[in-house]
């Protein structure tokens, strides 16, 4: 069913209702797999509300890992601030990292909301947890800062 046009077509319908029916997704998502991805990703740039853009990122969840490389490929430099830290948020949520030269950008980000984002993502990768606390230690937003201090106290 993942090449269904006409569920794909659903799936948008069903992304632009305000509010999202999330049960109707909840259910078409896994039907549609990576298909349905698209739809679901451009339906949480969009969400002006944080009901709205948990829902979408509860929907992605349930997709799984195998949608990473579809939600790394909208990181882009293009996207406003809080569509690249919510692209970041569900690659958390689903245990998963971007490439290291996307994340190493995202760390030094405009927007110190994304670095953190980043940041909590890379303090998860072993072989790069000291580099993270590092630029988090240097960061000029003390919110950042305070990311590093925690990691060099343990926590996470």
């Amino acid at each position: 069913m993942q090449n269904d046009p006409a569920l794909l077509v659903e799936v948008q319908r069903l992304c632009a209702l305000d509010p999202p029916d999330w049960t109707a997704l909840e259910r078409l998502g896994p039907e549609l797999g990576t298909a349905a991805v698209s739809p679901l990703l451009d339906g949480l740039a969009a969400a002006e509300s944080r009901a709205k853009r948990r829902g979408f990122l509860s929907v992605l969840v349930r997709l799984g890992p195998r949608i990473a490389p579809l939600v790394g490929d909208r990181l882009t430099h293009e996207a406003p601030w809080y569509v690249t830290r919510n692209l970041l948020m569900l690659l958390d949520e689903l245990h998963q990292a971007p490439p290291i030269p996307v994340l190493e950008r995202l760390t030094a980000h405009a927007d110190p909301r994304v670095r953190i984002a980043a940041l909590k993502i890379e303090l998860k990768l072993p072989a790069r947890r000291e580099r993270a606390i590092q630029v988090a230690l240097d960061d000029p937003d003390e919110r950042v800062v305070r990311i590093g201090h925690s990691a060099t106290h343990g926590s996470k």
